[in-house]
């Protein structure tokens, strides 16, 4: 199961994008930007877990798809074939 890309710091709920590498997450997963972290010393206020770089998504494709002449643009998240471990 993918991690939930959780768009907003939880203590001071600045945005954060999924492919930001200034993210960390404690192993349930709450959010947190690099200031937060560092000012709790990367520990989770939550489970007091120690927090961890969030790996960022790259965004491998931009599709655009014409709806009703409109066009709506979707970012879709792909992982790359050779990051899956199919063993």
């Amino acid at each position: 199961m993918p991690l939930e890309m959780k768009p907003y710091c939880q203590c001071c709920n600045k945005r954060i994008l999924k492919r930001s590498d200034e993210v960390y997450i404690c192993s349930y997963e709450a959010t947190f930007c690099k200031d937060c972290a560092e000012e709790k010393s990367f520990r989770c206020s939550c489970c007091e877990g120690k927090l961890e770089k969030r790996p960022a998504r790259i965004i491998k494709e931009i599709k655009v798809i014409p709806i009703n002449n409109l066009q709506e643009v979707f970012l879709l998240d792909i992982m790359p074939a050779e990051s899956i471990d199919c063993n």
